[in-house]
């Protein structure tokens, strides 16, 4: 597509497209649609209904739409009720972990006003990484434009820059106190081995929108793998959430799933394996392996949090958070929750009324589905590990369990089980057929990688999300 073609484009969407958008008090989700008349800059046009029909002729039905869609992001035949139900039952189960802490910072017994108390203490300059405010023309978006890279932003958005750097500083802590508690977890050299050699450092991310994300270093490592931190967040932190975050987005999170995945696992001579894997994603595994490496693997198998109920709480909020994604997505799309009640969700349970929470409720709006993947795989994981532990008793090893899930690659949750159960069987079975190949890999002694790019099609290396 040619500039010119662009251009057209944005006029379209501008000019035409946005003027039939109607406002989230109109319709919040699939559930309403389609609506019964065109909307003309949010007012119906009574002289023209809708088309509820496709040229096939089936009918058109948002709610059983999200039916299918979630199903993609899932992997599973979970219907939206019983994500709902999930939502709510993990809520239950979390929420009293997060008054538990705010009565034990207040000293207060009563959860009202331990949790009053503690919402004060949480907004406090002191929390964030800056306690200079922030100029309104480091925000706006002239900001936007003029602080786009390192040396611009430096010079335009000074103030943003040190609240970064204070960031940064905080972030590399994290990656020291992490890793070592991990040693335990993965197996770091043989055939077995999972955890990547590439290091992971920090940059900022520009995009005024974005969210603390990652990307890989590719399987050669010619450059570091990165954990991006969002520059234009309303207020830089907070500093109580940067643990768990950086458990997410670094080890054990993405950086030991998806580029130990690169380094150990991808076929380096190509072909439709490899075609397969560019051309796939599963949000469930690739999303649900960093929530479970936020938690329980850095938050109940270890240390991490004794004696740190701020960082504890900033886990335990995010938890929360992962859990009201099912009530609130699969509510919008397929029970007609409003936007104004889904953001009271957030108030409510995660105390956040702030643009973060409106932001994420938008954007379960627009990507209907995608926000449920994050808990659904966790659980599984979690499930596939205690399945395992309780059949092997003595004879487990988390060790092997990570091996055995991580080789798979980004997959289907029904795939992943598969692989489990396989793995559980030889282990109790050795002499089964196909177990001596399941039970000891190969080592590979060269896993450089071979000429085989220029037959491939490019495309921008993927991004994963907090």
């Amino acid at each position: 597509m040619n500039i010119l073609s662009l251009f057209s484009v944005f006029r379209y969407l501008r000019g035409v497209h946005m003027q039939h958008c109607v406002s989230s008090n109109v319709s919040s989700g699939l559930y309403s649609l389609p609506l019964e008349f065109v909307y003309v800059n949010n007012t119906a046009d009574t002289s023209r209904p809708t088309n509820k029909s496709l040229p096939t002729g089936q009918l058109l039905d948002g709610k059983k739409s999200y039916e299918q869609i979630v199903t993609y992001f899932t992997t599973n035949s979970m219907t939206p009720n019983q994500i709902n139900i999930m939502g709510y039952k993990m809520l239950a189960e979390l929420y009293p972990q997060v008054l538990e802490v705010a009565r034990l910072v207040t000293k207060e017994s009563d959860n009202d006003t331990a949790k009053i108390n503690f919402i004060q203490r949480m907004n406090h300059s002191d929390m964030y990484f800056t306690k200079e405010e922030i100029p309104r023309n480091e925000s706006d978006e002239k900001a936007h434009v003029l602080c786009g890279d390192v040396e611009s932003a430096k010079k335009y958005c000074p103030t943003r820059w040190r609240a970064l750097e204070n960031w940064f500083a905080e972030a590399r802590m994290v990656f020291s106190l992490l890793d070592p508690k991990t040693i335990k977890m993965f197996h770091f050299n043989g055939p077995k081995q999972t955890t990547p050699s590439c290091p992971i450092g920090l940059a900022p991310d520009f995009n005024p929108s974005a969210a603390p994300n990652y990307n890989d270093g590719g399987k050669d490592c010619k450059k570091s793998a990165k954990y991006n931190i969002p520059f234009f967040v309303e207020r830089p932190g907070p500093k109580y959430e940067e643990w768990s975050t950086n458990a997410h987005e670094g080890r054990p999170g993405h950086h030991t799933q998806v580029q130990g995945l690169l380094e150990h696992f991808i076929d380096k001579c190509g072909g439709v394996i490899k075609w397969l894997d560019a051309e796939t994603y599963y949000t469930a595994f690739t999303e649900g392996w960093a929530l479970y490496a936020e938690n329980p693997l850095i938050g109940e198998d270890t240390d991490t949090y004794k004696n740190e109920p701020w960082q504890k709480y900033g886990m335990l909020k995010w938890q929360v958070w992962r859990a009201l994604r099912l009530i609130v997505d699969s509510g919008l799309h397929s029970k007609g929750y409003s936007r104004e009640k889904s953001l009271k969700f957030f108030s409510d349970y995660a105390w956040d009324e702030s643009a973060t929470a409106s932001n994420e409720v938008t954007r379960y709006q627009s990507v209907p589905g995608q926000a449920t993947a994050y808990m659904i795989g966790q659980q599984q994981i979690e499930d596939l590990r205690n399945k395992a532990k309780k059949e092997l008793g003595s004879k487990f090893d988390l060790r092997d369990f990570h091996y055995h899930l991580l080789s798979q690659g980004s997959s289907p949750l029904s795939h992943l089980e598969q692989s489990i159960n396989a793995y559980v069987n030889c282990v109790k079975n050795e002499k089964d057929p196909g177990c001596h190949d399941i039970l000891n890999p190969i080592e590979v002694k060269d896993k450089g990688t071979e000429d085989t790019e220029k037959n491939d099609i490019y495309r921008p290396r993927r991004q994963h999300y907090f």
